[in-house]
């Protein structure tokens, strides 16, 4: 990873609030060395399209690689995916992520019974999904810079 030390340094940002790291990693299961955004600079994550494309692929792998039984787990994974496991699920701070997320959607008032399912969400993740590199070229096409577009 080009970036390393500012990314370890960098903290979170972008649309999703994703760490610097995790945010660079994005697609590093599927294609490893050739991770689209494995070289760019952390600041990217400010830019839309690229924080789009990493919290796609954050999502899918959250639906397809956990215990996902509800949409409140997906934002216990979103916060931390150890809480997900046998030890920590039903704990403390897992209860606690779910409770402030079902104080979130009702405070804004979203219709969790108009989202598709989980068992859908994870059925769709896992059968209709193109690709991390075909879902990158989509969204992004190329990482920008500071100061120019680079080819990927």
């Amino acid at each position: 990873m080009l970036w390393g030390e500012e990314a370890a340094a960098f903290g979170s940002g972008g649309l999703f609030g994703l760490l610097a790291p995790y945010y660079l990693w994005s697609g590093w299961n599927s294609l490893k060395e050739k991770a689209p955004l494995l070289d760019a600079e952390p600041q990217t994550v400010f830019f839309e399209r690229c924080a789009t494309f990493a919290g796609i692929e954050y999502m899918r792998r959250l639906l397809t690689g956990y215990d996902i039984r509800d949409h409140a787990d997906v934002k216990v994974g979103w916060a931390s995916v150890s809480l997900l496991s046998d030890k920590n699920r039903g704990g403390e701070d897992y209860m606690a992520v779910r409770t402030r997320f079902a104080e979130d959607v009702q405070e804004s008032g979203i219709d969790l019974g108009k989202l598709p399912d989980i068992k859908q969400m994870i059925d769709d993740a896992k059968k209709r999904w193109p690709g991390v590199q075909a879902v990158f070229d989509k969204l992004v096409s190329k990482v920008p810079t500071r100061n120019k577009q680079v080819e990927v």
